[in-house]
């Protein structure tokens, strides 16, 4: 999966005063954006109304926002009754792991539905449970 600008992040980038200059911040924008994906992927599965959202990889504060992004445009894609965050494949975590989970939840409780964590692999686990998310999204473990 490649992180890209959604329509509307073009749209702004676009109404500058000088379009050359435009088109130099959008390209310096994917660029970046691309180099933060470079130790997490993010794949999806949708059925009935589950969209599952599987991040692997590293989750830390240089991949965070690209990872928010997508998500976002995610759930405005599916607008799914129900979203998973299976996390069994990311390898590491921080704070900005937390937010991102944090913002999806409020995000589906906005959307009337539910969200939770689906198999958090160790380290991650460790991050979740030192923050006390699991008061804020559920937790599911399969294993």
């Amino acid at each position: 999966m490649k992180c890209f600008v959604s329509q509307s992040h073009f749209v702004i980038l676009s109404k500058a005063k000088n379009p050359k200059s435009s088109f130099a911040s959008l390209r310096m924008t994917l660029t970046v954006m691309i180099k933060e994906l470079r130790n997490m992927e993010i794949s999806t599965s949708f059925d009935a109304g589950r969209l599952t959202v599987y991040i692997s990889g590293e989750l830390d504060h240089h991949e965070a926002h690209c990872a928010m992004l997508r998500i976002d445009e995610l759930l405005d894609e599916y607008m799914p009754r129900d979203c998973a965050l299976n996390l069994s494949g990311l390898r590491f975590m921080d704070s900005s792991g937390i937010a991102l989970l944090v913002r999806v939840s409020r995000r589906m409780q906005i959307l009337g539905g539910r969200a939770w964590i689906e198999d958090p692999a160790r380290q991650p686990q460790r991050v979740i449970d030192a923050a006390g998310i699991d008061r804020l999204v559920p937790i599911a473990m399969s294993r």
